[in-house]
């Protein structure tokens, strides 16, 4: 019998019922020489982030606003700290360092681990101190 006129009577074929099923569960079925192979498809997933938090300080443990804060790995993914030298990130699960840059200071490149939660202190970069000219006017 053919699929139209099985639709019209109410009847499905058995090979038409198990592709619809099969198709639902993302199951993809073929039939090569009478026999038939099933195999499972499988779809990329999208990638699971976890969100880490942290504070930013100087030497003289102050907070340190606006610090620059990015994955290396893909330094499209970053923030920055707060007034209180506070961040909150959502980072991928194979994040493995995140860079500290801020204006006066070294950067600081730290390992993420397993822990969501920072404590880093950047220390100021002498070099540039020194260059720093003041000019008044009066």
């Amino acid at each position: 019998m053919n699929k139209k006129l099985l639709q019209q009577s109410g009847f499905f074929s058995l090979s038409f019922l198990l592709s619809v099923v099969l198709t639902f569960n993302n199951i993809a079925a073929q039939e090569i020489a009478q026999v038939s192979m099933l195999k499972k498809e499988i779809y990329p997933t999208k990638p699971i982030n976890r969100t880490i938090i942290g504070q930013v300080k100087d030497d003289n443990d102050e907070a340190l606003i606006g610090v620059t804060i990015l994955v290396k790995e893909n330094p499209t993914i970053g923030t920055t700290t707060d007034e209180r030298g506070n961040f909150t990130l959502s980072i991928p699960t194979d994040a493995k360092t995140l860079v500290f840059s801020y204006t006066g200071y070294l950067n600081k490149e730290v390992e993420i681990g397993v822990l969501p939660v920072f404590q880093v202190q950047l220390s100021a970069d002498n070099k540039i101190l020194k260059e720093v000219v003041v000019v008044g006017y009066g």
